[in-house]
């Protein structure tokens, strides 16, 4: 058995965080609070034993607010700006499988870009905007999960690696990369589509303006024939309102509409 005498400063992610500052955290954020689940890790008796399965059964998922919760506890623990994914993705698999959260089985591909998306979004709060470098945190959380799919140190042995990697591929994650490069291709076609496309010729462009203005002129007139403005007029349909969302505002709850039907599906 190999003893260390001393672990490399490189190999160290943070010095440690006390529970004290946990416990801030979660009097902070109310999600972290949900996800820490304080109540039932202070009660006596062994962890995976006794409290693990306790974990286990409250069937904490991956839903926003249990995201949220992850990308914060990892942007306290991480410089976010400079935090490397292999360092993400190992703190991502801990924190899953530490609090034991449930895993979907049959996870779709949209829902998993969604998920990633929501990860990269949090941890990357107050920076300025970084395409790559918002590709490579959601890359680092799919991987973190697929990893949690297996068992602790899952990555070590290649019994483990394979037994991770086939749960994984039931909820849906085999292939990470697959994932995320099937949502940017269809994105680059969607560019391309846009920026390829003919556009009017300068003449049509001046005709179009033209009929514009003379389509306002006719409205203002019918408007101002009937004493009613248009203003008036739009008021009495129907509209719907969007929340305005505060990005400034890290306690602020955050919600994904998945663009399928969360159905009901098996935990691994």
């Amino acid at each position: 058995m190999a003893v260390y005498a001393k672990i490399p400063a490189n190999a160290v992610l943070h010095p440690g965080v006390a529970v004290d500052e946990l416990r801030a955290l979660a009097e902070k954020v109310p999600m972290v609070a949900e996800a820490l689940k304080f109540h039932i890790l202070e009660q006596a008796g062994d962890f995976r034993t006794k409290l693990r399965p306790i974990l286990q059964a409250g069937n904490i998922q991956l839903r926003p607010n249990v995201i949220s919760a992850i990308a914060t506890i990892i942007r306290k623990l991480l410089p976010k700006k400079t935090a490397s994914a292999e360092h993400i993705s190992h703190l991502v698999t801990d924190i899953a499988q530490g609090w034991a959260f449930s895993i979907e089985a049959g996870t779709t591909p949209t829902e998993w870009q969604q998920m990633s998306a929501f990860f990269a979004h949090v941890f990357n709060k107050g920076t300025f905007p970084d395409t790559r470098r918002q590709q490579v945190v959601r890359a680092a959380f799919l991987d973190g999960i697929k990893w949690a799919c297996g068992k602790p140190n899952a990555r070590f042995t290649e019994d483990s690696m394979k037994a991770a990697s086939n749960k994984a591929a039931i909820a849906g994650l085999r292939n990470p990369l697959a994932i995320l490069s099937e949502e940017f291709e269809a994105a680059r076609n969607d560019m391309v589509s846009f920026l390829q496309k003919p556009r009017p010729s300068l003449n049509a462009n001046n005709h179009q303006q033209r009929a514009i203005g003379s389509n306002l002129l006719t409205g203002s007139a019918s408007s101002a024939a009937t004493n009613e403005s248009p203003c008036a007029r739009r008021a009495g349909r129907n509209t719907v309102v969007a929340p305005i969302v505060n990005d400034e505002d890290e306690d602020a709850d955050e919600e994904i509409v998945y663009e399928q039907s969360r159905r009901r599906r098996r935990m691994l």
